[in-house]
């Protein structure tokens, strides 16, 4: 039987930390909601819940957008997430798309990670086969044109969240991937 290769990630916030009165709130932190099994941010308090940014769904066909949650779930919701990128490909590609969010907010280029790690990817795996097709679904998703498609994926590419792996009879094969920081065991000054 092959050993574990899962590893527990710590969310971290969006954006600095907070002055210590606000440090409590969950306003800005990443907090990953397994019964909806979505990672989320809290933006605002409404008046019994939270409306929360919804960064990534585990489900491949769930979309963004937003949604209320209770104090409950928000007092149950965990700061980190606990996966193996070999036996929970979903898993890894809805924390591949939070930490596109946490390093560019909003964009062009979340924009591109979110096709690329739902529609786009071959299912059960973390590649992506950018063929002329789906190269087309990027920049229509993204709202650009070709070359500017390409500064995002090089981007990315520069990063370490996406590696080219090599080629495929009808266009270029990437990996989703996260560079080793992120895997951090919790992040400092979080608990």
């Amino acid at each position: 039987m092959p050993a574990s290769t899962a590893v527990t990630v710590g969310l971290g916030r969006l954006g600095p930390q907070p002055p210590e009165p606000l440090a409590a709130s969950p306003r800005g932190r990443l907090l990953y909601l397994p019964t909806r099994e979505a990672i989320v941010v809290p933006q605002c308090r409404r008046q019994y819940s939270w409306w929360c940014a919804v960064l990534a769904w585990r489900s491949r066909f769930r979309d963004g957008g937003h949604v209320a949650v209770n104090d409950k779930e928000i007092a149950a919701a965990a700061q980190t997430v606990t996966l193996d990128p070999a036996d929970d490909p979903d898993g890894f590609a809805m924390l591949w798309q939070a930490r596109i969010w946490q390093t560019w907010p909003g964009g062009r280029t979340a924009a591109v990670a979110r096709p690329l790690a739902r529609e786009l990817r071959c299912a059960g795996t973390l590649v992506v086969n950018l063929d002329p097709a789906s190269t087309r679904k990027l920049t229509i998703a993204a709202h650009v044109r070709t070359p500017g498609l390409r500064l995002l994926l090089g981007r990315l590419v520069e990063t370490g969240l996406l590696t080219r792996t090599g080629s495929a009879p009808d266009g270029t094969l990437f990996h989703l991937t996260l560079p080793a920081p992120a895997f951090p065991p919790i992040m400092s000054g979080e608990r």
